[in-house]
């Protein structure tokens, strides 16, 4: 039966991910058209660009590495579980570091974002039409 991986990507503490994360892996199970597998990147501890080879190339020199790459290559689809802080990911899913602090408008996936969070999506609100009397 294929195998969804529900992987936990916040590792700070106080965090609800886990929470969150537990909830949907249970909903999932519930489907009952796969195996469902939890992963938390906290339990994980696996650092950051600490293999001297691309990974593509499976040749790991640390153990943890090896742990991980047995533990993600068993699933078949993936749910992350993942907090939004600034607008943005979490720390331990961005591929190199500093990865979406770049100033508005240089990021690779640059969106147009309000500066006011509050009225994201509500711009039909505030273009209200004048009754004009003549």
């Amino acid at each position: 039966m294929p195998l969804l991986q529900v992987i936990v990507a916040s590792t700070r503490p106080g965090r609800v991910g886990r929470t969150v994360a537990e909830w949907f892996a249970a909903e999932a199970e519930g489907h009952a058209g796969f195996d469902v597998e939890l992963v938390d990147l906290a339990e994980v501890d696996l650092p950051l660009f600490d293999e001297p080879k691309h990974p593509r190339l499976q040749q790991y020199e640390h153990d943890h590495t090896r742990r991980w790459s047995d533990t993600i290559s068993r699933g078949d689809a993936f749910a992350f579980v993942m907090p939004e802080y600034n607008f943005d990911g979490a720390d331990p899913l961005h591929p190199r570091p500093g990865a979406g602090r770049e100033p508005r408008g240089q990021r690779p996936d640059a969106q147009r974002r309000s500066r006011r969070p509050e009225r994201a999506g509500r711009g039909h609100l505030r273009r209200r039409p004048r009754n004009l009397v003549t």
